[in-house]
């Protein structure tokens, strides 16, 4: 199998299993955020909002809700974070690995 050389060093190098463990996270990263957005949108919903206030249930309602949006922001926050480098971020990892 050839594997395509960083001759230019325009990107930091990764070994095979961190690109994986990378896809991976981004993976369910991607999935979970789809479904926070695909609740948020089922409860903006008419009917949904007519059941909610029908039935009492306005104020837990509202905290799920609210609760949802900061989950959502805070993911995609993580995900598009730019080059910044979080405790816990694969990248802070690399670089600890290379100083001890």
């Amino acid at each position: 199998m050839k594997v395509a050389r960083n001759t230019k060093k325009t990107v930091a190098s990764l070994d095979v299993q961190s690109i994986r463990d990378i896809s991976e996270r981004a993976f369910w990263d991607g999935l979970e955020i789809l479904a926070v957005i695909e609740l948020l949108e089922i409860g903006n919903q008419r009917r949904v909002q007519h059941s909610l206030n029908k039935s009492g249930t306005r104020l837990a309602a509202d905290i799920i809700k609210n609760a949802l949006v900061v989950h959502l922001t805070f993911s995609l926050t993580r995900a598009h974070g730019g080059g910044k480098v979080w405790p816990g971020d694969v990248r802070a990892a690399k670089k600890k690995s290379r100083h001890c």
